[in-house]
């Protein structure tokens, strides 16, 4: 699903750019806004899709986080779904109001996309998503589920370098800076053994 919003996003962009040759003018032409609708509904349903795929993960550590699944089961940290402790994710270490704030962002996320979703469905020619109130309803609700996603991400984020600071080196497993930096040196030569050349 990633390659294929990688593909398609690239479409996007280079028709949105006007970085074709479909038809003059390059900015608003028959083929082209076709062409740029049809992107934008692709892009649309393979990110409903993601959202989707993760929607039961994010109700289920909700009601978990709340206490609201099932009151006997552990909330400690370091308890997973089922209240087993130690978990081995990293995620579970993170303090519950946090956790809690993520989710709810998360949640938003997925329903401001269904939402976008549904207006993709029904402002669905370019006339109609490209002309008021059509432009407003389907931008709204999509870049508000950027905004959540984005901001769940970078928290998840900070949380993590947190926990990874907090505990002994290896606990969580690398980081993805750390991930980058030793898939590097795996590409790179041993230095010693050029020096000896």
């Amino acid at each position: 699903v990633i390659i294929l919003v990688i593909m398609d996003g690239a479409l996007f962009f280079f028709l949105l750019m006007g970085w074709h040759g479909l038809c003059e003018p390059k900015s608003d032409c028959e083929r082209r806004n076709e062409w740029y609708n049809a992107s934008i509904q692709i892009l649309n349903i393979l990110f409903t899709y993601m959202n989707l795929e993760a929607f039961p993960w994010r109700i289920a550590n909700f009601l978990h986080i709340t206490g609201l699944s099932c009151p006997k089961r552990s909330r400690d940290i370091s308890s997973n779904l089922y209240g087993i402790q130690p978990a081995p994710g990293l995620w579970y270490y993170i303090p519950l109001n946090r956790r809690l704030g993520i989710t709810t962002f998360l949640l938003l996320n997925a329903i401001t996309q269904f939402i976008n979703q549904a207006m993709r469905i029904y402002y669905h020619d370019f006339e109609s998503q490209d002309s008021y109130p059509g432009n407003f309803w389907t931008n709204v609700f999509f870049g508000t589920s950027f905004l959540c996603g984005g901001i769940a991400g970078v928290w998840l984020a900070v949380e993590a370098h947190m926990l990874r600071c907090q505990y002994p080196p290896g606990r969580f497993g690398p980081g993805p800076i750390e991930a980058l930096k030793e898939f590097c040196r795996k590409l790179s030569p041993p230095r010693q053994a050029e020096e000896e050349e």
